[in-house]
Parts: C-alpha cells; structure tokens; sequence
C-alpha cells in the first residue's frame, strides 16, 4: 500500500511540470483505493481476537 502511494505522488510530479497528461493520476488513485478496500475486507473477513 505504501508503493501505491509513493507511486500517486511520483506521478503527480511529471503532471504538475507538464510532461503527462492528468488522466495518468487516474491509474494509481484507483489502485490504492482497491488497496485500502481490500485492507478493510480482510479485517472483517478474519478478524484478530
């Protein structure tokens, strides 16, 4: 999770100078939301006593 995040910044950068166009931010945000989704499905799924 913490690589999908690092991986949203890093492309911003190249986006804010110019170089990519705003749809490529679009790829890692939805990756890091599955992330978190599958964070918390996993939580409720097996719960830690």
């Amino acid at each position: 999770m913490v690589s999908r995040v690092l991986g949203l910044f890093l492309s911003y950068v190249p986006v804010w100078r110019g170089i990519l166009v705003r749809w490529w931010l679009l790829p890692p945000a939805v990756f890091l939301l599955f992330g978190i989704a599958r964070l918390v499905h996993v939580e409720y799924a097996c719960p830690v006593s």
